[in-house]
């Protein structure tokens, strides 16, 4: 686990060979989920200190957030 929230949990990961952060949201945090997937999915929205959106995905326990993983 990197860091708990009040709508989500982000955990470290890999996908296709690559650290990647995975946010995973509990099912009464989908407002929040879809929230920050409009978000992401802005056209243009591309910036040094805005993370990179990579995809989302439903897990087994609710919808997940595949971000790039920055370190500290």
């Amino acid at each position: 686990v990197i860091r708990e929230g009040g709508h989500a949990v982000v955990w470290a990961g890999q996908l296709q060979g690559k650290l990647v952060a995975i946010k995973a949201f509990p099912p009464r945090s989908v407002a929040q989920f879809r929230a920050e997937r409009a978000l992401y999915e802005l056209p243009g929205l591309q910036h040094d200190h805005v993370v990179r959106f990579i995809t989302a995905s439903r897990g087994g326990s609710g919808p997940l957030l595949i971000l790039e993983l920055h370190p500290k």
